[in-house]
């Protein structure tokens, strides 16, 4: 909206998008593990935090405030 891509770098972008390996995760299957964060982190990051927490992955960030969160069991990765 701001004009800041010509049309032809916005498809290409959008192009380079639709190739990255990117599978999407339903986060219903998450609820109840994203619970157990809610005290600590906010509804989105509780999810993220789950989705972690399933695949015995870390979680990388470049949110400060999520970064430093209470949560123990899953490693927190702050890319700033």
């Amino acid at each position: 909206m701001r004009r800041a891509l010509t049309e032809s770098e916005a498809i290409a972008a959008l192009e380079n998008l639709l190739a990255w390996p990117i599978n999407r995760v339903s986060n219903f299957g998450l609820t109840f593990d994203a619970w157990r964060y809610h005290q600590n982190v906010g509804p989105y990051d509780a999810f993220y935090l789950a989705l972690a927490h399933k695949n015995e992955l870390p979680l990388v960030t470049i949110d400060a405030r999520l970064g430093r969160a209470p949560v123990g069991d899953i490693a927190i990765v702050n890319l700033r």
